[in-house]
């Protein structure tokens, strides 16, 4: 019998004119824009119960007042995930692989005159984990970064009933959250990195809370995941994600060769909106 798979793939999701990647597995399913800042633009959970949508907006072009998926700058709701302080517009070229049964895709920064130009960010999602571990390489000599998401534990139910069941969950200070009923998010730090809690510009927004997560060196990692976990939980995903993703990434760049169902699918740069970006504006909050 087949055991389970994650799976990967890059389409036009959402017919703007560019790709989205999309990483999924029985319990996740994540998008990502490598156009618009490599960011997480969507998670989604589920489970016995159902679905539900933890990171992203759906409706995020207000009224087509923003290209869609396009990071607002004012007010700044709704990041998504991995966005990046200072770099939410910059442009990434990607590399696509399937190991095994993990799904793998890196996304190389390609934005003319950014100091994050060369920057990899690797997102790796196992065939039955509950979450997605992100690798960042940034270029020598970068110094510290910031990088925020704004977690929306079962969107749907937010809009409709309101943030009267939306609290903010912690575990311990490598770990922070939001819960909402029985849907649970979070954002985790490795225990062993030169990483911490930052101050998000505005820790609420109406449907979420904002987390923000600093980093003092060149090379480190975040796990983004739902529903229960403790603390030995996380260092066990960590753990597991870090080999794979290294194992996988050492290979597919500097050997290109095949490890059992491992094929390396490069990808130029992304095409430009066929809509031209909405200069920043104001808006209400969705």
């Amino acid at each position: 019998m087949r055991g389970p798979r994650a799976s990967l793939k890059m389409t036009d999701l959402d017919r703007d004119g560019g790709r989205e990647l999309i990483l999924r597995n029985d319990g996740l399913y994540a998008v990502l824009s490598p156009r618009q800042g490599g960011r997480l633009i969507y998670l989604f959970t589920r489970g016995p119960r159902g679905g539900a949508l933890v990171v992203g907006n759906p409706t995020d072009d207000w009224n087509f007042q923003e290209e869609i998926n396009r990071y607002m700058d004012r007010p700044a709701n709704h990041p998504g995930a991995l966005a990046d302080v200072g770099f939410e517009h910059d442009r990434y070229q990607t590399s696509l692989v399937d190991v095994d049964s993990h799904a793998f895709v890196e996304m190389t920064n390609v934005q003319a005159g950014s100091r994050m130009r060369g920057a990899r960010k690797t997102v790796l999602l196992s065939p039955d984990g509950p979450a997605l571990l992100v690798c960042y390489r940034l270029p020598e000599g970068f110094g510290a970064i910031e990088t925020e998401a704004c977690l929306s534990p079962d969107y749907y139910r937010l809009l409709r009933w309101g943030r009267s069941g939306l609290s903010a969950t912690s575990g311990g200070e490598r770990r922070q959250g939001a819960r909402n009923g029985d849907v649970a998010v979070w954002l985790a730090l490795a225990h062993d990195e030169d990483t911490r809690w930052g101050e998000p510009a505005s820790p609420e927004v109406g449907h979420g809370l904002n987390v923000r997560a600093r980093a003092n060196s060149e090379h480190f990692h975040l796990l983004l995941g739902c529903g229960e976990i403790d603390d030995e939980g996380c260092r066990a995903l960590l753990r597991e994600g870090m080999d794979v993703l290294h194992e996988v990434g050492e290979e597919a760049e500097h050997t290109g060769a095949r490890r059992g169902r491992a094929v390396s699918r490069p990808v130029g740069p992304v095409r430009p909106s066929r809509r031209e970006p909405a200069a920043p504006g104001g808006g209400g909050e969705r």
